[in-house]
């Protein structure tokens, strides 16, 4: 959900800069920033950190300088959106410069404070009413829990017994009015199914969990959206098994269990429960052609729905107000995502959006409180990154680096071509700006390729290259089309796309003789690994019963490395094995629950060894390599905050590249004040 900006305008890059172009000094310019919210971004990858700003966001600051009290937070542009189970869904960003309406409720000074930070803070759960609770996983457990934001103090309402014992855990909470329950999705491992299940508030953690909904297998998981105001009924979000991402919204009745649909699509993203339980406020895509969304209001009868804000830019809902009188939305139809407004009535909107808080960044809504509180989560530094780092004659590592500032905190999956030549890399913002970028090794000349479709990008992984160094593998999906998602030659040269193949969104590996493509999908009980014959147009099912997470294909072609999750008595245990790429029997190079899950696996160009990651203590993976033809693991010297991912070699051995995930610590934020305050009172 980052501001969409053209990779042709130039940053202002240094506060005097700034100050002129604003027509002040750097000494103004630094104060508007730390007072009022002036959009100046940090690089801090360099030895010493640097400012730059963009004369459009500039510009839109300047016309809404008035109603600016202070910015929400200090994020930079380019900090990531992201749901991790969950969904794999986007907050596609275009904006049309088109200049807000100012809020009616400028006369009130909204405030932002924060008021929980961490590396725990993670987005799964909702404020209760009262504003005194919020639901988060403890990842340290697997349990369920709340915070006390008022003593700040945590409290588990589960008890797994860690992840020794268990690797159950939960999804999407929410808190019912009254603050006596809380409804959330919760992962059986041992069945590969997820339940929806409510619990007691008040941490009676021996008490038996009710089930509402059981899902057929993990693809289908069901997530509580909102109560009703009598606590009587439960508004659910939840795949459906034999649709491809398809998505309904139903009620429950907690008194008989009872399910009643309310609407199926593939459009609906982000519903939200207005205050009085009759309407759904959700995201949709309003017609065949469109990537992004509007924002739509259903009735909970399914009688009625209205596109309340059609618009041609990127609009989500976030809230509604505690009266169901006005719908909160996240937009970018000034340029960058800021929170507007509309009133509603009957289910239709009374009026012309308005701006409440401009240029607030991505941000997730955490839910309303009574008093008008919206809570909600902004994440951390977070992002990709390429380093880049020398390798010596004995694999040493030299001290790595980073490889490009031109899009820091989303750049990702390099790839070397096969002449040594060029290194392709994706850069992936939220927004039509997701680019496949060939960067050649020689001059540093970059060019920027886009496709008509949205690049699928998973965990880290980065486009392919064909063995003519010419071409590239890519993987895109179209939001509205079934089948929506393919696999695609991207010509470097010409731009031009070619659809290979349609094929569910996957992990994927090209062989580098080009002749087969090697991917995986998942199953309802497992991830199945397929063989696809570039040739011939046959495909082979390698593996069915694995949970295969990762792949990598011998520089000759012959052989197929792949990560996966074993069960041994201990949850998340992993392996390192080896097998022929038209399959058969594979031999086990390492195991070890250390092992990092995804992306981290690649051959040297000699394949004589297998690099890979492993978890280290804190926030920390190291690079490490194994013999091919088997013996112990050593380490390669290098470690690193974050994820590792997608190791690449050059053709020469001399040089390694390689994609960070950055760590997070993510911030909760409560905006205050912001609601017009209606006449009389």
């Amino acid at each position: 959900m980052e501001t969409y900006r053209s990779t042709s305008e130039a940053p202002l890059e240094s506060w005097k800069e700034i100050g002129a172009y604003l027509n002040r000094n750097e000494v103004t310019a630094r104060r508007w920033e730390k007072e009022e919210g002036l959009p100046v971004h940090r690089q801090t990858h360099k030895r010493r950190a640097s400012v730059y700003a963009y004369r459009s966001e500039l510009d839109a600051w300047r016309a809404t300088r008035k109603l600016t009290v202070e910015r929400v937070s200090a994020r930079p542009w380019w900090r990531p959106l992201a749901f991790g189970t969950t969904l794999l869904l986007c907050l596609v960003m275009v904006g049309n410069g088109v200049r807000p309406q100012l809020a009616s409720a400028q006369q009130i000074k909204p405030t932002a404070r924060q008021v929980w930070s961490g590396p725990e803070v993670e987005p799964s759960g909702t404020i209760s009413a009262d504003g005194r609770y919020l639901s988060f996983i403890d990842w340290s457990t697997g349990d369920l829990a709340v915070r006390d934001l008022r003593a700040g103090k945590n409290r588990r309402i589960t008890d797994t017994g860690g992840w020794e014992k268990s690797g159950d855990y939960p999804e999407g909470s929410v808190i019912s009015p009254d603050g006596n329950q809380i409804a959330y999705a919760w992962f059986i491992v041992k069945d590969l199914k997820w339940e929806l299940r409510v619990l007691p508030m008040n941490g009676a953690q021996s008490k038996m969990p009710r089930v509402l909904l059981r899902s057929q297998g993990r693809q289908d998981p069901p997530a509580p959206v909102g109560w009703t105001p009598d606590g009587r009924r439960l508004l659910v979000m939840r795949y459906l098994p034999d649709q491809t991402n398809v998505n309904e919204i139903g009620m429950i009745d907690l008194k008989d269990g009872s399910y009643r649909a309310l609407k199926s699509s593939r459009r609906i993203n982000f519903p939200r429960l207005s205050p009085d339980g009759r309407w759904v406020a959700y995201g949709g895509l309003p017609d065949e052609q469109s990537q992004v969304h509007d924002v739509y209001v259903l009735s909970t009868e399914g009688t009625q729905e209205t596109d309340v804000v059609p618009h041609p830019a990127n609009e989500n809902p976030l809230a509604w107000s505690p009266d169901g009188t006005r719908l909160y939305f996240i937009s970018n139809r000034t340029g960058s995502s800021s929170v507007w407004s509309i009133g509603m009535a009957s289910g239709k909107p009374t009026g012309a959006p308005e701006l409440v808080r401009p240029d607030t960044g991505p941000i997730e809504s955490m839910g309303m409180t009574r008093a008008g509180v919206l809570y909600y989560l902004v994440r951390g530094g977070g992002g990709t990154n390429i380093y880049t780092a020398e390798l010596g004659p004995n694999g040493t590592v030299s001290k790595p680096v980073l490889w490009s500032d031109r899009f820091v905190n989303s750049t990702q999956g390099a790839n070397i071509s096969p002449d040594g030549k060029s290194l392709a890399y994706y850069s992936v913002r939220s927004g039509p700006e997701h680019l496949v970028i060939v960067r050649s090794l020689e001059t540093g000349k970059e060019r920027d390729l886009r496709q008509e479709l949205r690049l699928f990008v998973p965990n880290g992984s980065g486009p392919m290259w064909f063995p003519d160094s010419r071409s590239l593998l890519t993987m895109a999906c179209d939001l509205q089309k079934l089948p929506n998602c393919g696999f695609y030659r991207l010509h470097v040269d010409t731009g031009e796309t070619q659809l290979i193949l349609n094929a569910p969104r996957s992990f994927f590996k090209l062989s580098p003789d080009g002749k087969t493509l090697f991917y995986i999908t998942p199953t309802q009980t497992s991830m199945r690994l397929t063989r696809y014959d570039l040739e011939t147009r046959r495909e082979a099912e390698l593996s069915a019963n694995k949970w295969i997470m990762e792949i990598a294909v011998s520089p000759d072609s012959k052989q197929l490395a792949y990560l996966e999750n074993v069960d041994s008595g201990a949850p998340w245990n992993r392996s390192l094995a080896v097998m022929p790429a038209t399959g058969g029997p594979a031999k086990e190079l390492y195991r070890s629950p250390d092992l990092a899950r995804y992306n981290a696996l690649e051959w040297t160009p000699d394949q004589r060894f297998l690099a890979f990651a492993k978890t280290g203590p804190g926030n920390s993976q190291s690079l490490w390599r194994v013999p091919a033809a088997g013996g112990p693991p050593e380490p390669l010297g290098l470690s690193q905050a974050g994820q590792i991912r997608e190791p690449q070699v050059t053709p020469d051995g001399k040089r390694l590249f390689y994609t960070v995930t950055e760590p997070n610590a993510n911030e909760v934020w409560a905006l205050e004040n912001f609601i017009p305050v209606k006449a009389g009172k």
